[in-house]
């Protein structure tokens, strides 16, 4: 069996399809669960509708703990050998999970296939086989930014029962709430405790991009302050573990991401002064502690470690840019919390 965890939060217009383009997949021995996570709307309502018209549809109604949390409550609910994670607006392929298990064995913990933006591009039918690239878990952690991987967020793979009952899912839950199972926490170490990570080349999974998402609504709040620390602790895990591609490339990011936080958070007006205080202390601690390394390592052109580099002697100048290119987003309501 295939358990596919749904968290639900207010979504009501893309819900049923969702829910249907699991319910419709070519392999049948599924279970759903929808994660209710606290919606304010008539979402709760409709997962409780979905239900009833399949007994492979369950429902989990919670008062609301964030995204991550819903995932983990879903997991730990589930029955199936095999474990997949979808946002409630997005779809997969009609054969999307009878292709991926084709592909198990007794040492993968871990299949995944390619998303994309394009519905145009996600395939209904296989008629053969797509290409598959195998690797051994640390070697698939220090690749994921490779484009050859293109490897995708924590949704749309199969995750082997027995490989997450092994790893603590809540280890960050204490200092990371909103993140600690999101993909900058999680996707390094999952992939990197894996025996085998098998990825499948070919699209699978519609990633339906919203501008109310978490991720595209650049609204400051929990979910990008948390990452101050968090991003801290992945470069340590990393760096540890002698991941120096995927280290390179993730310090690169993280250091960007610290500035840009600091940048616009002048712009949240729910959180207070001193909290904000803190936060900004916290971003200049671990931007001095990264710099050196992200010079020397940093997958970053000269140019751009250069002005990363100059930070603390023109950060006037960085929000100004940061305003520009945030603001010419015709977002009115940017860093502002939900």
């Amino acid at each position: 069996m295939v358990s596919v965890i749904i968290p639900v939060y207010n979504e009501t217009e893309y819900l049923a399809e969702c829910v249907n383009s699991v319910k419709n997949q070519t392999f049948s021995d599924i279970e759903i669960i929808l994660v209710d996570d606290g919606s304010t709307n008539n979402a709760g309502s409709m997962c409780d509708q979905l239900a009833a018209r399949d007994q492979r549809v369950k429902v989990i109604h919670q008062n609301n703990q964030g995204l991550s949390a819903a995932r983990v409550n879903g997991y730990e609910a589930s029955t199936g050998e095999w474990v997949m994670f979808m946002d409630d607006d997005d779809k997969i392929s009609h054969d999307m999970i009878r292709v991926l298990l084709s592909y198990a064995d007794d040492q993968i913990d871990i299949i995944a296939g390619w998303k994309n933006e394009d519905e145009g591009m996600i395939k209904q039918e296989f008629r053969e086989n797509p290409g598959k690239i195998v690797l051994m878990g640390p070697d698939c952690c220090d690749r994921l930014a490779d484009p050859e991987i293109d490897w995708t967020p924590l949704w749309g793979k199969l995750y082997r029962r027995d490989f997450l009952e092994n790893l603590d899912l809540r280890m960050f839950q204490t200092n990371y709430p909103t993140i600690f199972f999101e993909d900058m926490m999680m996707n390094p170490i999952l992939a990197f405790h894996a025996r085998k990570v098998c990825i499948v080349q070919d699209y699978f999974y519609y990633y339906r991009v919203l501008d109310s998402s978490l991720c595209h609504a650049r609204l400051l709040g929990p979910y990008y302050y948390e990452q101050i620390g968090g991003g801290d602790e992945i470069c340590e895990f990393l760096a540890k573990n002698n991941l120096n591609n995927y280290f390179s490339y993730k310090v690169a990011l993280y250091v960007k991401d610290l500035l840009r936080v600091y940048c616009l958070m002048d712009y949240d007006k729910k959180t207070d002064g001193r909290k904000k205080a803190l936060y900004k202390a916290q971003v200049l601690i671990m931007y001095h502690k990264w710099k050196k390394v992200y010079w020397k390592y940093g997958t970053d052109g000269y140019g751009m470690k250069i002005i990363v580099r100059m930070f603390p002697y023109c950060k006037g100048v960085w929000k100004k840019m940061a305003n520009k290119f945030y603001f010419s987003k015709n977002n009115k309501n940017i860093m502002q919390n939900k």
